[in-house]
């Protein structure tokens, strides 16, 4: 009778452990105990906040970025002022641990480039914290399965479904729409305050070029981390492209690109403005 009632108290201690995790094998291959009902998700960043806004908005808290303007005019109402935090979680130092702790979060996720210093970066706020965090791939060929993936997680497969079906189509219409007749558009893509800081090929910021089909004349990981105009003006892009309006007004108005420009209609260049998408 004795042994009885002790093995009996061991299934009560252990059972509601066992129910009350979920594995979950993120993008870098970690498996993470995640509850099996999440209430509450905070985003470890702007990109993730754009998948979880877009997936279940009413359970994202602690929101590190306020919505832009422009932003605002596609929001709901009951979303557009959102609890701002301060300061993301440090992956150094608990410094900042106190206002991710006051959220109260089910899940921490963090959203974009899968690389050792974000995973290392999760590892630690999840030590310290407690709170389950998982990475996923931010890849535009990616989108689709992260909405289903995500969306089984969270409780919400019928969303992340029609999200995922409502993406694809759009991916594959614009794959490869630069490049016509075999002739690709060839672009710079400013990726600093004064545009001499280029995005390469290889980074998330230079992805969705790759993707449109333009040629990025700065070339792969590996170029220059900094450029000269005397550079942009001898690779005659087709197209700038500028993370800002600020910094393509920046860029454009320089008295140095405007000088060296006189007289030379090969520096006629058309300046476009990446505006926030879906790398903001």
């Amino acid at each position: 009778m004795c042994s009885r009632i002790v093995a009996a108290l061991l299934v009560c201690l252990v059972a509601p452990v066992a129910r009350g995790q979920e594995a979950f094998v993120d993008d870098a291959g970690r498996s993470v105990a995640v509850p099996p009902v999440v209430g509450k998700v905070f985003a470890a960043g702007a990109p993730p906040e754009v998948l979880l806004y877009t997936l279940v908005p009413d359970r994202l808290v602690g929101r590190n970025h306020a919505p832009s303007p422009a932003a605002l005019e596609f929001m709901a109402p009951q979303f557009r002022d959102p609890v701002l935090i301060s300061q993301l979680p440090d992956p150094d130092g608990p410094a900042a641990d106190r206002e991710l702790l006051a959220l109260r979060p089910d899940l921490y996720v963090d959203y974009g480039d899968v690389t050792a210093d974000y995973i290392e970066s999760l590892d630690n706020v999840q030590r310290r914290t407690g709170i389950p965090g998982i990475i996923l791939d931010g890849s535009l060929a990616r989108i689709p399965a992260t909405y289903r993936r995500l969306g089984q997680l969270l409780g919400a497969a019928d969303r992340g479904e029609q999200l995922a079906a409502h993406v694809e189509p759009l991916l594959a219409q614009y794959r490869g729409i630069l490049r016509q007749d075999g002739q690709a558009i060839r672009v710079y893509l400013a990726c600093s305050p004064d545009g001499l800081a280029p995005c390469l090929d290889g980074e998330r910021n230079a992805e969705f070029a790759q993707w449109l089909g333009a040629v990025n004349v700065a070339g792969a990981v590996g170029a220059s981390r900094r450029v000269t105009l005397e550079q942009i003006r001898d690779w005659n892009p087709d197209v700038i492209v500028a993370p800002t309006a600020e910094a393509a007004a920046r860029l454009g108005s320089s008295a140095d690109w405007q000088g060296s420009c006189i007289g030379e209609p090969r520096c006629h260049l058309r300046e476009e403005v990446l505006q926030e998408a879906l790398h903001e």
